[in-house]
């Protein structure tokens, strides 16, 4: 399974959808509609929120925050190998 890039400045808004389709709702409300836009391929993540009036520091931050509630992704990742819980049969509903 992939690794999940980081969100940084130099990401651009064609790698972030890409990585976090959701994100997009999030770019919406602060009057960044990069869905949409041509540009979200060749536009870093920094460039794109000074041209728009926003911090991308804060943006960041709030993006980050957005993929660290993300079902799967860190200490909500499901368990596996040697650190799954022990269930058998009859623990998963069987008699």
């Amino acid at each position: 399974m992939a690794k999940k890039k980081k969100i940084t400045k130099d990401m651009t808004f064609g790698e972030l959808l890409s990585e976090c389709p959701e994100a997009a709702n999030k770019l919406a409300e602060r009057g960044l509609f990069c869905g949409g836009c041509p540009m979200a391929q060749f536009e870093t993540i920094e460039g794109g929120a000074d041209a728009h009036g926003v911090d991308p520091g804060e943006l960041i931050a709030e993006l980050r925050g957005l993929v660290s509630k993300k079902p799967g992704v860190g200490a909500d990742a499901p368990k596996v190998g040697a650190n799954a819980p022990k269930v058998g049969i009859k623990d998963a509903g069987g008699k």
